[in-house]
C-alpha cells in the first residue's frame, strides 16, 4: 500500500493523521475543512490577544493612587 493510500485511508476515519519516520512525527496531514477551522480559531486567538494587549495598554495610561480616594 502506498503512502498516499495509507494517508487517504486514515483521513477517511479521522480529521488528521501524523506521518512519522523512525518513531518521530515529521508531517501532519489533515482534511481541508478541519484545517480551515483551525486557522479560523488561530485568527480569533490573535484578535483576542491583540484586544487584551490594547486594553492593558489603555489601563497603563491611568495612574490611580488608592490612598488619594476620599472615603
Amino acid at each position: 500500500m502506498s503512502l498516499f493510500a495509507k494517508i487517504r485511508a486514515a483521513l477517511e476515519q479521522n480529521d488528521a493523521c501524523t506521518i512519522s519516520k523512525q518513531g518521530a512525527p515529521h508531517y501532519v496531514a489533515m482534511r481541508w475543512k478541519h484545517y480551515q477551522q483551525l486557522m479560523h480559531k488561530i485568527q480569533e486567538f490573535h484578535q483576542l490577544s491583540e484586544d487584551v494587549r490594547q486594553e492593558s495598554a489603555e489601563d497603563e495610561l491611568y495612574d490611580i493612587d488608592i490612598n488619594n480616594i476620599p472615603v
